[in-house]
């Protein structure tokens, strides 16, 4: 096992950051409680009892030779996280603050990848948006998170509201993402390149057309353009673009009982 790390050295509140974050990846397998976990990726909390902070660490496995000989050409999905996470921060939005990325490399072969950031008591925003009545505050501080980004020229790629969490400070909500090793600045590409990967951000926050709407009247309002026209268009594309989802579900569940 071959650990190599980069630190966020804007981190002064652990002492010794670069040894803890090797002794945290080092144990991870044994350490830890776990957040989620799937065929892909765990995340856990870490409570480092001696520094009295907890952090959260996801790992991403690296499987398959395909992966393993691109791993020598690419950027690991820790590393784009971190960079990512520096990267919103210094465009005044919110994530919780990157701390450090790791990678396990052996034989030359990158095994495993280590994204750590702070613990947040944040919660998903789900419940306030996904209900009979989505709350009206949160519709439009979600629609403002997205106009932010965009206006920034960032591109999140996996804006589902999942990867939303809030927290309200005097009666205001206050929006971060996570999962954020996708992202990417496109201030430096053509202008009808950057719309068209915005709406694609638009288009995969929810299922329900009614939500949709409502959001992208605001986020119309928030980015200065025509809503109505803009909101006629963006639905006929909503509309398509979930009758694709669906079917390329249906496609990939008849396959997977094979």
């Amino acid at each position: 096992m071959a650990i190599k790390t980069k630190i966020n050295h804007s981190v002064t509140d652990i002492p010794d950051l670069e040894s803890t974050i090797f002794q945290v990846v080092s144990s991870f397998e044994s350490h830890g409680k776990i957040i989620s976990q799937n065929r892909r990726n765990t995340i856990k909390e870490y409570w480092l009892a001696d520094k009295g902070k907890s952090i959260v660490i996801k790992q991403y496995r690296n499987k398959g030779l395909v992966k393993k000989a691109m791993s020598l050409f690419r950027s690991s999905k820790a590393r784009k996280a971190f960079d990512n996470g520096l990267l919103l921060t210094r465009h005044g939005i919110r994530t919780p603050q990157p701390v450090a990325y790791a990678e396990d490399w052996a034989n030359g072969c990158l095994k495993a990848s280590y994204y750590i950031c702070r613990y947040t008591e944040d919660t998903n925003i789900i419940p306030l948006i996904e209900r009979s009545q989505p709350e009206k505050k949160a519709i439009k501080a979600f629609a403002q998170l997205l106009a932010q980004l965009h206006d920034n020229g960032i591109v999140h790629h996996d804006l589902n509201l999942s990867n939303v969490l809030y927290h309200t400070e005097k009666d205001e909500m206050i929006l971060s993402v996570i999962d954020i090793n996708r992202t990417s600045c496109r201030a430096d590409r053509k202008p009808e390149t950057r719309e068209k990967e915005y709406i694609d951000d638009l288009l995969r926050f929810t299922g329900r057309l009614d939500i949709f709407v409502s959001v992208a009247y605001e986020y119309a309002r928030l980015r200065n353009i025509d809503a109505e026209p803009f909101v006629r268009r963006m639905t006929v594309k909503k509309i398509k673009h979930d009758a694709n989802w669906t079917r390329r579900k249906l496609i990939h569940s008849f396959f997977n009982k094979k």
